[in-house]
Order: structure tokens, then sequence, then C-alpha cells
């Protein structure tokens, strides 16, 4: 996917692995510079902005916009709205496997080119938040009138498929390649992470979490 480049910085010498001298650095993908070295603001708004819903409505549950305006707002604005189109399907995708619950409509922003021409930004704040303690465990955008991830089914990505008009048997594929992906890419992803910036005793929870997060959709598929 798209995201925001981001990098893990450490304070005082001291490895990026202890937690309170380490922070993250994160390039602003909204400025652009021009041939002479000038930087230029690019103009952004998140989807509540966009959708005309408060700051207090980010959540489905809450009265927020569901998945499907976020996609229609997308297909009717966007200048490639195919290409970003599936780029939001697989957003939702990767959340429901990857744990984020906290992935709402101001979790997602257009992006406003130099000629005004609309586009899906890239995505930011990615995070297991089911590692977490205390948050939430429910989807910020249903699946088939689900929020429960440990409860969706088939049928319930089939409903989903019919909210958002899109072919059931190609959003099943998409989650079927996305576990598969997960799964192969995680042992790897996780050892280049600790190879550059040290063991993390969370990076565990998460990987258990993921594992099992993973396992379980692809059985509630069959």
């Amino acid at each position: 996917m798209n995201v925001a480049k981001i990098d893990l910085r450490s304070l005082d010498g001291l490895p990026a692995s202890e937690p309170s001298k380490s922070f993250v650095e994160i390039e602003r993908y909204d400025r652009v510079t021009d041939e002479e070295g000038n930087i230029f603001r690019l103009h952004q708004e998140d989807f509540c902005q966009a959708l005309g819903y408060g700051y207090n409505q980010k959540y489905q549950s809450d009265g927020g916009p569901s998945f499907s305006d976020c996609l229609n707002l997308i297909r009717e604005h966007s200048g490639e709205p195919t290409e970003d189109s599936l780029a939001l399907v697989d957003w939702q995708i990767f959340n429901f496997l990857a744990g984020n619950s906290d992935g709402h409509a101001k979790k997602l922003s257009i992006l406003y080119s130099k000629d005004n021409s609309l586009r899906l930004a890239p995505f930011y704040d990615l995070v297991c938040t089911r590692a977490v303690k205390g948050i939430s465990t429910e989807l910020a955008f249903s699946i088939g009138d689900e929020y429960n991830p440990g409860r969706i089914y088939k049928r319930n990505w089939e409903e989903f498929a019919k909210e958002i008009d899109i072919n059931s048997r190609f959003l099943i594929n998409q989650v079927e390649k996305s576990i598969e992906k997960i799964l192969d890419s995680l042992p790897k992803k996780i050892q280049e992470f600790e190879d550059e910036y040290g063991q993390y005793g969370a990076l565990q929870w998460v990987e258990k979490f993921i594992r099992s997060q993973c396992r379980n959709a692809s059985k509630n598929l069959g």
C-alpha cells in the first residue's frame, strides 16, 4: 500500500528499542518542492471533512460515514478512481487482518495536487491496536453489518461486496491474497525491523495476533 514514509529515531545515542528514548519521524506527503527548492503545501481533507461529518463522528457506529460512503467519495472525485478505489478496499482488508481497530474516517484523506486534481492520500497511522490492552476490539467500519473481526464470515464479505458494489468473488480473492501475503512476509519484515532497530517485545504480541487473525479469517471464509 501507498503509505507515509516513517523512520524510528532515538535520543541520547540510546538504541531505538528503548521506548522512553525513541520517537518516529514521518515525512510529510502534503509538501512538494519545485526545481528552485521552494516548498509548497498541498491541500488535503480527511474524509470526515470531505463528507461533511464532525470530528466526533469519525466512527461509523457513532453516526459517521460508512465505508461505502468513503468509497463513493473516491469513485466520484478521484483523478484515478479505479486505482484509488482498489487501494481503499485493500486498506480495509489490511485493517481487518492486521488488527487495526482505529481505521476510521479521519485516518483517510484526499490530497489536492498542484493542478487541483484529487487523489487518495497515502495511508497513515496503521497500527495493530488489538495488541494494546484497553482499546476497542471492534472495527471502525463494519463488514457486512459486523464490527467484531472474530465474527466475520464469507457471508459478511458477500454482504459487504453488495454494499460497495463490487464483485463478491473478486473481494474474497483479495482477502485470501492479503492473508497469504501477510503470513508470507511477516517473519521477514519483523527480522528486517529488528536488524535495523533492535528487538521490541511488543512485536511478539503483534506477530502472534496477526497470525491468529489471518488464520481465523481464512477458516471463516471456508
